[in-house]
């Protein structure tokens, strides 16, 4: 899904610019060119969070005719001041060559990809650029650990396969471990 939302996004772009007239399609891609968007980090683990951030801004004095929002895809929803991006966009407001950061959250810790789109517009019509920006969300630190057993019955002196499968707070797997033990009777 992120893959796809990146490699699309230069084609379409070019389609956008093509069908518009010649005032409209200088201002919107020098806007798309002046528009930044970055993560603190291109990845982090379910564990470090809390440091992550967002930064927007626009190398670009005048902006009145333009509008800014973000929204996410991927394996992840990305919610920034309580929306969730995946299902409204956030419009990000007095945009400015100042950097404004953003404090992302996720609507879970499931590991995966995600990706913020900002979607940039003239005002009035329907004509938008769109910058992907990736990210990774990676496996957290062991919290916990669950066993798995092929089976409750065994012989004597058989092996038991077993399994130990390590997790994280988000409940993703960060190791699994596949055990042979020999099944002894209690004496």
């Amino acid at each position: 899904m992120v893959a796809e939302a990146v490699a699309s996004e230069k084609d379409d772009n070019e389609k956008v610019f093509a069908d518009l007239d010649p005032t409209e399609r200088a201002l919107l891609l020098d806007a798309y060119r002046s528009f930044h968007l970055e993560w603190s980090d291109d990845s982090a683990m379910v564990d470090d969070l809390d440091d992550l951030s967002v930064k927007t801004w626009i190398n670009r004095d005048d902006v009145s005719g333009l509008s800014f929002s973000l929204t996410s895809t991927g394996a992840q929803c990305v919610v920034i001041d309580g929306t969730n991006t995946c299902q409204s966009p956030y419009v990000i407001a007095n945009l400015s060559k100042e950097r404004k950061i953003l404090v992302p959250r996720f609507s879970s810790l499931q590991a995966g990809s995600a990706a913020l789109q900002a979607k940039i517009c003239i005002k009035g019509t329907d004509a938008c650029a769109i910058k992907t920006v990736p990210f990774e969300l990676l496996p957290g630190r062991l919290n916990s650990a669950t066993f798995h057993f092929s089976s409750t019955k065994i012989a004597q002196g058989s092996l038991l396969p077993v399994s130990v499968q390590a997790l994280d707070k988000g409940k993703n797997v960060v190791g699994m471990q596949a055990i042979p033990l020999q099944a002894k009777a209690k004496q």
